[in-house]
């Protein structure tokens, strides 16, 4: 089912996906003729987002549920067509199925959140081994040195959900142990107020503070989001 998160994406860039980007060029400088591959893609939205802003990529997106990846080929304006495919797969048959280095940049975005800190190595590696110069996504990280994995369930969805937040130290030290040169991660802080969901459940949030910072929640569970990048040359 194409969800109405990734309908709103092509109407109003998310304050995330505007940051992430931000933080690509921070990082890696401009992104001039580089090949992207954004794994997970969804909906296809960032696709097309990348590809206004960076009119000389060449981009491909990955993403296992067909139904989402028609709707973003439906929404690919011509005028960027020439530049983006959309591909099937599942993110860990990108080793068998992909070739090394067949890009230079990878993006992961809204997706590490669902994966405890063992199973990222085997994650990271697939995502590693398309990318040659760098891995960009967005993560749930804190400084309290301490993994948390909670499983829940929405009563208004009536389904599961999974959020994972990652102790900082210790994620930076998997990466480096698989082989990355350098993580380094940007604390997001969104500009917006933001509304609970009508009826509750899960959704993200904000809530003020005294000292003014915007504090996000998605239902009861805080959201500490970071931009992480990894350097792999």
């Amino acid at each position: 089912m194409v969800h109405d998160y990734h309908a709103r994406q092509y109407t109003t860039m998310y304050e995330s996906t505007r940051g992430l980007l931000d933080f690509m060029e921070e990082c890696a400088g401009e992104m001039g003729e580089r090949r992207i591959a954004d794994v997970a893609c969804g909906g296809g939205a960032n696709l097309v987002h990348m590809l206004e802003r960076w009119p000389q990529c060449q981009i491909t997106g990955y993403d296992l549920d067909e139904k989402l990846l028609d709707y973003a080929r439906a929404h690919l304006p011509e005028d960027l067509a020439a530049r983006c495919r959309h591909e099937r797969m599942d993110f860990y048959d990108l080793p068998e199925r992909v070739d090394a280095n067949t890009c230079a940049v990878t993006t992961f975005i809204q997706t590490m959140m669902r994966f405890s800190a063992d199973e990222t190595d085997a994650v990271l590696r697939s995502l590693m081994h398309i990318s040659s110069e760098w891995l960009f996504f967005n993560a749930l990280v804190s400084d309290h040195q301490m993994d948390v994995v909670m499983d829940l369930w929405d009563y208004v969805k009536g389904a599961p959900d999974r959020i994972c937040i990652f102790d900082a130290d210790h994620f930076r030290e998997r990466c480096l142990g698989l082989g990355v040169k350098e993580v380094m991660y940007k604390p997001f802080e969104i500009g917006i107020d933001l509304d609970p969901p009508p009826g509750g459940g899960a959704g993200t949030w904000t809530q003020r503070t005294d000292e003014g910072r915007r504090l996000q929640f998605s239902g009861a569970v805080p959201l500490p989001w970071h931009f992480c990048a990894l350097r792999l040359s």
